[in-house]
Parts: C-alpha cells; structure tokens; sequence
C-alpha cells in the first residue's frame, strides 16, 4: 500500500500548453511516492497542473439559472497559476 504527498508550493512553468480553447501555461508539481511500510522514498513524478482554465461563460443576465455557454477562445497566453474566485456566500446556516 502506497500514498502520494505533493510539494506545498509549484513551480512557475514556462511551457505552454496549445489546448482547443487557446495557449494556457500552469505549475509544475512534484509527487513523490512513498512506501508507507517501510517509509521509504521509492520514486518520484513531475506533473504539470492548469487551474481556472474557465470552461463556461459567466451566468449573468439572460443565461442565469440555464445550461452553461461554452467559453470564448482566446489567442493571449493565459496563465493558469490558481484557480479562479469562488461563488459567493451568504448567511449561516448550523449544521
């Protein structure tokens, strides 16, 4: 039985990535794959990762609360360090 942990931080990658919806470049992650009988290092992995690539169009106006319009492509690098903001919250509601 093994797990896998990941660096805290990401390494800036300066590779770009030709996807359908345009160039988008992302962080380089390094996995390392213990052995957790042993707790021996046995391996480790480079993986690259894309966040906040968007995939819809915002809801507003006429397209809130219908299905989501798929994203304009764009020929600009876009840089995808970290995921976009969140939806926003309101009230407390206790379990």
């Amino acid at each position: 039985m093994g797990a896998y942990f990941s660096n805290s931080e990401a390494e800036r990658s300066l590779k770009v990535l030709n996807a359908t919806c345009g160039p988008v470049r992302g962080n380089i992650y390094q996995h390392v794959r213990e052995h957790t009988d042993f707790f021996l290092i046995i391996g480790n992995q480079t993986v690259d990762g894309y966040l906040g690539i968007p995939f819809a169009k915002a809801p507003i106006g006429s397209c809130r609360y219908k299905k989501p319009v798929a994203a304009d492509k764009w020929t600009e690098t876009l840089d995808c360090y970290s995921y976009g903001p969140g939806c926003p919250q309101s009230g407390f509601y206790p379990c």
